[in-house]
């Protein structure tokens, strides 16, 4: 089968004759990611991806990379951002490292989670006890007498025993070696490849495993392992980003892919936090209810509160909009969400690089002004930092206003 390589822009149509197996993953495990129609003409079919960056290999051997509107440089920071992915040196990238494709991205995550398994391994794994249990030649522990007595009723030589032993074969482990293993059959760099391979090989006594982001996330620490959390945050990043990481094999992921609507939401939280905290607390993704019955379930991006009293709500809009449209839903649902939690200031933000928009409404007969502004993702980081260090000062700002006593106005729109 010879691989063939295809590059398009997040949101763009792409036109191409796929296989059935194909279509079947398309339209199965992938289908919150793509849409897809079949072309009026001829044996095509028209491919979407939306919001969703990353690369994919189909079955057919087409590997499908699907870039952000922003540089990949900074993709790979958000990302870096969101997940708390340490040991990457953006300083150097910027100065030195022209990225141009995903598997860069990838294999420079990979590279760093390559780094810290490898000092980990040359201090020593984390070990601890574990119940084991086995029909065993000599007792050991104790006698499990409920099957010893299914099993052994003729073998009399054997005793089925549960005991404990002392063993690196634990899931803070396992999760690393699949990890490794997976990431060793991508087709990185040889020399990537190569200390993955050896990773893989080096921890043989760590058992194959199939785990999960979401059992990553249920991971417990104690003073022994607390310094496996950043190696497993770059796991968890791996696991999450894979595409089909409940149905790949045990050699390699198929592809990593993700949602820039996610990650534009979470990068801005994130971001925000660090700024706006301890003076204000910012809480994401609170859920509440819209009516007194509790009947419709609302759930702002963010809610920045002063102390206990919630001052403004916050969407993020990563969305691909014309510069001459104007999504009123957005700022009616903006206005629910202000009016049923009773907070006076309301925020849309978007990413600049699909739509400018700085603008504020003052909502007839009622005290809320909601604003809209937008976030410049595409220049330096230090450039991006100063945006987001503008965007805190204008929720302060914002927030300040919101609570003031006004009078009540018309609607109008003036400029920020």
């Amino acid at each position: 089968m010879i691989a063939t390589r295809e590059v398009i822009k997040e949101y763009q149509d792409f036109r191409w004759a796929f296989s059935q197996d194909d279509l079947a993953l398309i339209g199965g495990p992938l289908r919150n990611a793509f849409t897809i129609t079949r072309s009026l003409v001829g044996p095509e079919y028209i491919l979407n991806p939306g919001s969703t960056v990353g690369v994919i290999r189909l079955p057919s051997g087409l590997q499908l990379e699907i870039q952000p509107k922003v540089p990949l440089t900074n993709l790979l920071w958000m990302l870096a951002a969101v997940e708390d992915l340490t040991a990457i040196d953006f300083k150097q990238l910027e100065d030195s490292v022209d990225l141009k494709e995903f598997d860069q991205v990838l294999e420079i995550i990979a590279d760093a989670s390559a780094g810290m398994v490898e000092h980990r391994l040359d201090l020593g794994l984390y070990r601890n006890y574990i119940e084991e249990e086995g029909n065993l030649t000599a007792i050991r522990g104790r006698i499990h007498f409920a099957p010893d007595i299914t099993q052994n009723a003729v073998l009399h030589h054997r005793t089925y025993c549960q005991y404990t032993t002392y063993s690196w074969d634990l899931p803070e482990n396992q999760v690393i070696r699949q990890v490794a293993r997976q990431l060793s059959g991508w087709g990185f760099s040889s020399r990537l490849t190569g200390r993955l391979v050896a990773l893989d090989h080096q921890m043989d006594e760590v058992g194959a495993s199939r785990f999960s982001a979401g059992d990553v996330d249920r991971f417990v620490y104690n003073r022994q392992s607390e310094d496996y959390r950043p190696i497993h945050r770059h796991c968890r990043f791996f696991l999450n980003g894979a595409s089909l990481n409940e149905e790949a094999g045990d050699t390699a992921f198929d592809g990593f892919l993700w949602n820039m609507n996610a990650l534009f939401e979470k990068f801005i939280t994130t971001m925000l936090r660090r700024r706006l905290e301890p003076r204000f607390r910012l809480k994401d993704q609170e859920g509440s209810t819209l009516d007194v019955n509790r009947a419709v379930t609302i759930k702002p991006d963010l809610v920045l509160a002063d102390g206990p009293i919630d001052i403004l709500i916050g969407d993020t809009k990563y969305k691909k909009l014309g510069t001459g449209d104007h999504k009123h839903a957005d700022l009616y649902q903006m206005l629910a969400y202000c009016t049923a939690l009773d907070v006076r200031a309301g925020v849309l933000i978007y990413p600049r690089h699909n739509i400018i928009r700085e603008d504020r409404l003052v909502v007839r007969n009622s005290p809320v002004t909601l604003h809209e502004t937008s976030v410049d993702l595409r220049g330096s980081i230090a450039h991006i930092e100063r945006e987001i260090d503008e965007l805190a000062q204008r929720l302060r700002d914002w927030s300040d206003h919101g609570n003031a006593v006004t009078p009540l106005r018309p609607l109008q729109r003036t400029s920020a």
